[in-house]
């Protein structure tokens, strides 16, 4: 739900055709963390925000063909769609911008090089040590740059990081 102080949205999210998500299920290693990290589409992500209150301006989720990387601008190389979902998702945004009078604009392009491959004990140590951090009493401050009472020791702005 988009509260009704927030004056304009716009949410891009992915389709959940089941012949597509069905295409790449268990396409990528399954890190044994949480389900639903084995396809790219992530249909166990859901969506948000797809309805509002008040009347400001907000349109109806517009449904993209691509992975969830793919909406944020960095697909999978292996999904067939996702090159041209990052495309068409940067230029439906960028039509919404210029609308809006904002002089910045999203570019589509593939990435150079080689992908990295990421070790899932490596994802799984930075899950927890971040899900640890977000857990401890009166961290919002931290994460703001000042520090509470509940945690004086700890260094100013100390939010998620990459793994130790």
């Amino acid at each position: 739900m988009i509260l009704a102080n927030v004056r304009i949205s716009r949410h891009a999210r992915r389709c959940h055709a089941a012949a597509f998500v069905e295409k790449y299920e268990g396409t990528l290693a399954r890190g044994g963390i949480v389900g639903g990290f084995e396809n790219p589409i992530r249909p166990m992500f859901g969506n948000t925000c797809l309805t509002w209150r008040g009347d400001s301006e907000h349109q109806p989720a517009e449904s993209f063909l691509g992975s969830h990387g793919a909406l944020g601008g960095v697909g999978w190389r292996f999904v067939v769609e996702d090159k041209d979902c990052e495309r068409q998702v940067a230029v439906w945004m960028n039509d919404h911008l210029a609308a809006r009078g904002v002089e910045l604009a999203l570019e589509a392009f593939s990435p150079s090089g080689e992908a990295a491959v990421t070790h899932p004990s490596n994802l799984e140590k930075w899950l927890m040590h971040n899900i640890y951090h977000f857990a401890l009493r009166g961290d919002d401050e931290n994460l703001l740059g000042q520090k509470s009472p509940a945690n004086a020791t700890a260094s100013p702005g100390s939010g998620p990081s990459a793994p130790p």
